[in-house]
């Protein structure tokens, strides 16, 4: 389920959400760690990160209740990649 709703992502934001959460190695990363090993700025990768979060969220319809704005946290995203 997950793994298909990535694979509809683009490239870079599938990229950054695997190596940040840590899907393909069961190691979740830091930002720090992430930029590190692709080669970009922190805030490069805190700026993909969340445009892939928001996207996974629409896809799976999770909506931050006060707001109606997607909040993208780790919590959010811990239940469905298995407490990472």
């Amino acid at each position: 389920m997950l793994a298909d709703a990535i694979s509809k992502l683009p490239e870079r934001d599938a990229l950054v959400l695997r190596v940040y959460y840590g899907l393909d190695d069961n190691d979740p990363k830091t930002l720090d760690q992430t930029a590190k090993i692709l080669g970009v700025t922190r805030e490069r990768v805190r700026q993909i990160l969340l445009r892939g979060e928001r996207q996974l969220k629409h896809q799976f319809g999770v909506w931050h209740p006060e707001s109606s704005k997607f909040k993208a946290t780790r919590a959010v995203f811990a239940p469905i990649l298995g407490g990472a």
